[in-house]
């Protein structure tokens, strides 16, 4: 009895390892981005064949809110710049609360082949409170198969 459960034990960890390779997974990310009195850590970044999801954490540093258009968030893939589809997930006018944080789940509808590598992202035409921020955040998103 006890090398059968401990053979039923094997068997199932193998199960699972063979499951888990065939998932996609994201790859590691670049280390946390400082740009524009923000930080932007990359959690995720999935490659869905013609489409990029990627799942970014922005911290507010600034005294007060940061607005932007979902619009004015660009993905440069290939000497084209992408902006997010507004029905995967994300607000129209997404904000960060000064001194706060804040998780966006992002998807740009690529419409061709997307292959690992590496792929800047930037977020155009912040405002701090009323006034413009006067740059964009650039940040990085580490693709995989």
């Amino acid at each position: 009895m006890f090398s059968r459960s401990r053979s039923t034990l094997a068997l199932s960890a193998l199960l699972v390892s063979f499951a888990a390779a065939g998932c996609k997974s994201s790859p590691e990310q670049l280390p946390q981005f400082q740009t524009a009195g923000l930080r932007i850590n990359v959690l995720k970044a999935y490659n869905k064949k013609d489409r990029i999801d990627i799942v970014v954490k922005i911290w507010n540093d600034h005294d007060v809110r940061i607005n932007f258009a979902l619009d004015d968030v660009r993905l440069m893939f290939n000497g084209r710049e992408v902006s997010p589809t507004p029905g995967r997930g994300g607000d129209r006018t997404p904000d960060v609360q000064a001194k706060s944080n804040r998780e966006f789940k992002w998807s740009f509808e690529i419409g061709d082949v997307v292959g690992e590598g590496q792929y800047p992202v930037e977020i155009r035409n912040m405002t701090k409170g009323d006034a413009p921020v006067g740059e964009p955040a650039k940040f990085d998103i580490l693709v995989g198969r």
